[in-house]
């Protein structure tokens, strides 16, 4: 279901079911979120389905050319206009990686095809920044050996710089050229959560695929002329590993679940993570996305029980989440929704 909490009444209100693929990749533009792909009882779901906050209704859009999961898909601002770029996934049960790229032009309710990534792989994060640079960050490939597929965690990080339509409404560019490196993470990481906060990108959670689950938090800062292919610097870790993380920037600051951190001072040269009250249902998946400046949960139940995914706010949910917050920290209460 879909929740919405209205600040001003202190009151949550369901608008609707969510139906759709499971491990869809969500996006928010405006007042939108789109969910793209995924799958459904190992059935590829091609499906782009727009929920609109304002109208409390459900559309579908044009369907993603073959249908894929475990992809990342951010929204980019092109001039006065935003896009979705959708990047990796698998498909086949997750034995066929892609590298493939697509465009989703919410103008023109159609898809366009970019260049390859130089490296196929899922699980991958990416973000965008304003000027409409993106980042594909990690993942993880299949590799054959003898008979059997096995997946290695990627350290790589891609960049492309989407400035206009001819970038992908126009004859494709080799991908060694419209996708350039950038420095690698400090370890391999897939199924991790990354996000643009204070002009620097953090990265935390996910799994090194060696079968450990990571509690690292990394921030990468962008390149310079100092600094032409930037670089990862280690903060504090969390107190325990998590198989998958969300991260959002949410009221000028950085939320994500369980724990709070203080930024890096002369005492704590790393910062320092500080664990909160647990939520009241564990949750085996989950995203973060922000809409009409509300704070939104995707929670897929798929790998606890039988039931559907549901779209959740946050701020109706009764439970404690994690601020970052530059010069201090504060620990959002968020009411609870009878």
């Amino acid at each position: 279901m879909l929740n919405r909490y209205d600040a001003a009444t202190n009151t949550a209100q369901k608008l609707t079911d969510i139906t759709g693929g499971l491990d869809a990749a969500l996006v928010v533009i405006e007042d939108c979120i789109f969910a793209i792909g995924g799958y459904q009882q190992d059935r590829g779901y091609t499906n782009v389905d727009k929920f609109d906050a304002r109208k409390r209704q459900w559309s579908e859009c044009a369907s993603i050319a073959g249908w894929r999961s475990k992809h990342t898909a951010v929204a980019v601002a092109v001039g006065e206009q935003t896009v979705i770029c959708v990047c990796s996934g698998s498909r086949d049960g997750g034995n066929s990686q892609l590298d493939s790229c697509l465009l989703y032009s919410t103008r023109e309710d159609k898809w366009y095809n970019l260049p390859n990534l130089k490296k196929a792989g899922q699980s991958a994060a990416a973000v965008a920044l304003p000027d409409g640079r993106v980042f594909v960050i990690g993942g993880e490939d299949g590799i054959q050996r003898q008979s059997t597929l096995c997946f290695e965690s990627i350290s790589s990080v891609e960049i492309c710089h989407l400035r206009e339509p001819s970038d992908w409404q126009g004859p494709l560019k080799s991908s060694n050229v419209f996708w350039r490196d950038a420095a690698a993470m400090l370890g391999p990481r897939k199924e991790h959560a990354a996000v643009v906060f204070r002009g620097c990108i953090f990265i935390a959670g996910g799994s090194n695929g060696g079968g450990q689950y990571l509690s690292t938090v990394d921030v990468f800062s962008l390149p310079d002329n100092n600094r032409p292919l930037g670089q990862w610097s280690h903060l504090a870790n969390w107190d325990m590993a998590r198989p998958t993380a969300a991260l959002v920037v949410w009221q000028n600051n950085l939320f994500s679940f369980i724990e709070i951190f203080t930024l890096p001072d002369n005492q704590r040269p790393l910062g320092q993570w500080t664990h909160l009250d647990n939520w009241d249902t564990a949750r085996p998946s989950a995203a973060l996305v922000v809409c009409q400046d509300r704070l939104f949960s995707f929670v897929d139940f798929a790998a606890l029980a039988e039931g559907p995914s549901y779209l959740q706010d946050l701020s109706a949910g009764g439970d404690r989440i994690c601020s970052f917050v530059p010069g201090g920290v504060t620990e959002a209460e968020v009411p609870r929704h009878v």
